[in-house]
């Protein structure tokens, strides 16, 4: 384990995610980053897991802005090379720990790597992490994001893992993934 640093930031996002009913800080919409509606193929889905991703290379450092990043993200995903009905995932966390909506958590994600994400909540951090350090904003966002999804689905600590737990793949990079136990153990 890493051995967050989380003090009071964990006794906010404590407060924040609320006493029991898994109430939390605001999620920006799909609206506030301008994104396209989804096309055909969604597939409806009930969450069982949650599983932390990041969105991989190259490094994101804050440019373009988290929304004009998520449309790009969203136009591969739907275009030519993936055709995916929409953005993989279901939330995504930028660098100031922004919580941005990403595809409905009713229907299943996508992954290019061999293992099916149904029942998945697919919860990415913006940006690579084989290259970058998580910062202390982003580690308490996937707090956040993973207790209230937990909660609201009755889930344990033993639902959180990473794509890399499912799949032959570095996603979500080394240094996201060793805070991984600290994260399951806020739950």
């Amino acid at each position: 384990m890493c051995g967050l640093a989380l003090g009071a930031g964990l006794a906010a996002v404590r407060a924040a995610a609320g006493a029991g009913d898994g109430e939390w800080a605001e999620v920006r919409t799909r609206d506030a980053w301008g994104a396209e509606p989804p096309g055909p193929g969604m597939r409806p889905h009930a969450i069982e897991r949650i599983t932390v991703h990041h969105t991989g290379p190259p490094p994101w450092y804050g440019a373009p802005p988290a929304a004009a990043y998520l449309r790009a993200i969203q136009s591969f995903h739907q275009g030519p090379e993936r055709r995916w009905p929409d953005i993989a995932y279901h939330r995504l966390i930028d660098l100031d720990g922004v919580v941005w909506e990403g595809r409905a958590l009713a229907v299943a994600g996508d992954t290019a790597t061999d293992y099916d994400p149904t029942g998945h909540a697919l919860i990415a951090v913006l940006g690579d992490y084989d290259e970058q350090r998580p910062n202390q904003a982003q580690l308490d966002a996937l707090i956040a994001t993973a207790r209230r999804l937990s909660a609201a689905r009755g889930l344990d600590r033993a639902a959180l893992a990473a794509h890399r737990d499912y799949a032959a793949t570095a996603c979500p990079g080394g240094h996201l993934y060793a805070y991984l136990e600290d994260v399951r153990a806020s739950l």
